[in-house]
């Protein structure tokens, strides 16, 4: 019986006018006319403006509503929260869930005070910015983290280190593919492991992130 080996070139790539249809983002700033909201809304983007977080609205952050939350540090979270900012939000945030992506939204200078908070994000986007430069800014961000080709490439690099075997290679090659093509999406750890993938962590985190960009909920 003929059976199908499947190959990262079948995988179907996501062009980037999609990706920013795919791709959630939620900007919390207490200036709305801080960020360039409805060119971002024109370019594409699937983009929230929020001007403060509440208790229902940090529900939706904890459960992973958005994809990119860009975020302030003052003047942004309600005071039925408490003497909280946006550092504390982005602890908690990356506390429950690390892959959660989040991008520091603030002020030119990098004040002693604010330290903590540009180590802590993801990436950062500094004010002022133009409208043109937000949509550049943006579309490397989703390039850097949602192009198929990258993610498939992070996925390789992961794989070359732990094995240096062609065949061995090829095979976790199938498994992934295969996972990602089929009606479960169940990734078989086990075989990946006996292979000789040990971080089976990371390939796994990089396999959904694909699963769920082709599925278009992420």
């Amino acid at each position: 019986m003929f059976f199908k080996k499947y190959r990262y070139d079948d995988i179907m790539t996501i062009e980037l006018k999609e990706l920013k249809k795919r791709i959630k983002i939620v900007v919390i700033d207490d200036d709305e006319n801080s960020f360039p909201i409805i060119q971002m809304q024109s370019f594409g983007f699937t983009l929230e403006y929020w001007a403060e977080i509440d208790v229902e609205k940090l529900n939706r952050l904890e459960e992973g509503a958005f994809d990119i939350i860009v975020l302030d540090i003052f003047g942004v979270v309600n005071k039925s929260l408490g003497d909280l900012t946006g550092l504390d939000i982005l602890k908690s945030l990356k506390h429950k869930n690390p892959k959660q992506l989040i991008i520091a939204f603030s002020g030119s200078s990098y004040e002693i005070d604010k330290g903590e908070f540009w180590k802590l994000a993801d990436d950062f986007i500094k004010k002022p910015i133009s409208a043109f430069d937000t949509k550049e800014r943006l579309e490397s961000i989703l390039s850097d983290n949602y192009s198929i080709n990258k993610l498939l490439s992070k996925i390789k690099e992961t794989v070359s280190k732990q094995v240096q075997d062609i065949k061995k290679e090829s095979e976790i090659e199938n498994i992934i593919v295969k996972a990602i093509f089929s009606r479960s999406n169940k990734l078989d750890l086990v075989k990946l492991t006996r292979i000789g993938i040990q971080d089976t962590a990371s390939i796994m985190t990089l396999v959904t992130t694909i699963i769920s960009i082709i599925k278009g909920h992420l």
